[in-house]
């Protein structure tokens, strides 16, 4: 189960990483920019970029709940293995209460992302997409 959640977390650490650089990449500097590096970045870019890679934050976590799903129909032990063993042991009670367990956590992470993206006024419109 170790390597498959360090491969999850590289895989989503390396997403994240990318689309925020790519927005960093963005960013237009101001004429009265520090000129040292680490205060650039900490004043300057940081801010503008928190916004985005909060929304990004919110949208992987999402979808690690869903990859948790589909890695337990594989065997790894994660909800998804306790929905399909239960399923597999015919006891659709566990298995159902499991499922609406699921759901609104999924719902509420959701949830969570559109408040904090209304809070920091950020719309979907600025932030940079995967091109495939």
């Amino acid at each position: 189960m170790l390597p498959a959640v360090c491969a999850i977390v590289l895989h989503n650490g390396a997403i994240l990483g990318y689309l925020s650089g790519g927005n960093a990449n963005l960013v237009e500097l101001r004429l009265d920019a520090p000129r040292r590096r680490l205060n650039r970045y900490a004043h300057e870019v940081l801010p503008r970029v928190y916004g985005q890679f909060l929304a990004f934050l919110f949208y992987r976590w999402e979808v690690m709940m869903r990859e948790s799903a589909v890695l337990g129909l594989l065997g790894i032990y994660t909800l998804g293995f306790f929905i399909d063993s239960a399923i597999d042991d015919d006891k659709l009670d566990k298995a159902m209460f499991l499922i609406l367990i699921t759901a609104p956590l999924n719902m509420g992470i959701d949830t969570i992302s559109q408040r904090v993206r209304r809070h920091l006024r950020l719309s979907s419109g600025m932030v940079l997409t995967i091109r495939e």
